[in-house]
């Protein structure tokens, strides 16, 4: 009964081995991501990961100016405050949250873009 197991174990472990190289060969040849067939029907020959990474570019784009006008609004407040300590703290609040926002904003596109001029 050992043996036997060992044996299908053996066997297994030599397909699990087969399909690895199979696959490698077969990532070789590049990846076919149909633009052939979109420049065909007239959807353009841009390639779909591109586009993707280009509409999260956009994205964080949108989140940064979102976070400079936080930033900008916590500024104002803190100006505007006239020494009250509620308005003061509420300020001090925003701002720290908007610039830790904004640190991870930019490390996302940071992040992005290296991973784009990888592709």
């Amino acid at each position: 009964m050992a043996f036997k197991s060992k044996k299908n174990l053996v066997v297994l472990g030599l397909l699990i081995i087969a399909s690895f190289a199979l696959v490698n060969f077969a990532l070789a040849q590049g990846v076919d991501v149909g633009l052939e067939y979109g420049e065909q029907i007239g959807l353009g020959d841009t390639d779909p990961r591109i586009m993707a990474a280009n509409v999260i570019r956009i994205a964080l784009g949108f989140l940064g100016i979102i976070a400079v006008g936080l930033i900008i609004y916590a500024g104002w407040l803190y100006m505007t405050a006239a020494g009250e300590e509620e308005k003061i703290e509420k300020a001090k609040k925003i701002l720290i949250n908007a610039i830790i926002g904004l640190v991870i904003i930019l490390s996302a596109f940071g992040i992005t873009t290296f991973i784009m001029s990888r592709m």
